[in-house]
């Protein structure tokens, strides 16, 4: 099942956020946004397909018989809604640590030296 490769309406937060992270790590920041916009995408597949089918269906098992069972792709969200929330927390954490703590701490680190982490 192949899907269109659209960008997700919040790309662009995704890009600032990313911009606000230092030049060293930033690497790490564009692909965890590049994650988060294929988890989107993926995501919103899932809710239709749980839409269209049902969030239970009916399947033959391997002995023949009729069985009620959780559609797979409910099961498939329910496991990366939480990964995705995770790594949208991750990735506007690292920013916002970044943000707070170099405006917070600039003239200190000069005395601290640059190795220095609060």
């Amino acid at each position: 099942m192949a899907r269109a490769k659209k960008k997700p309406s919040f790309a662009k937060q995704l890009e600032k956020i990313v911009k606000e992270i230092p030049e060293e790590q930033r690497v790490f920041g564009e692909k965890l946004a590049a994650e988060i916009e294929w988890m989107a995408g993926t995501l919103t597949e899932l809710k239709n397909i749980v839409d269209e089918q049902g969030a239970v269906i009916t399947t033959t098992n391997g002995n023949g018989f009729e069985v009620m069972t959780e559609n797979p792709a409910q099961k498939s969200y329910n496991t990366m809604i939480k990964n995705y929330t995770a790594a949208i927390k991750q990735l506007t954490g690292s920013a916002d640590y970044h943000r707070k703590y170099s405006r917070a701490h600039s003239g200190f680190q000069s005395h601290a030296g640059p190795n220095y982490r609060p």
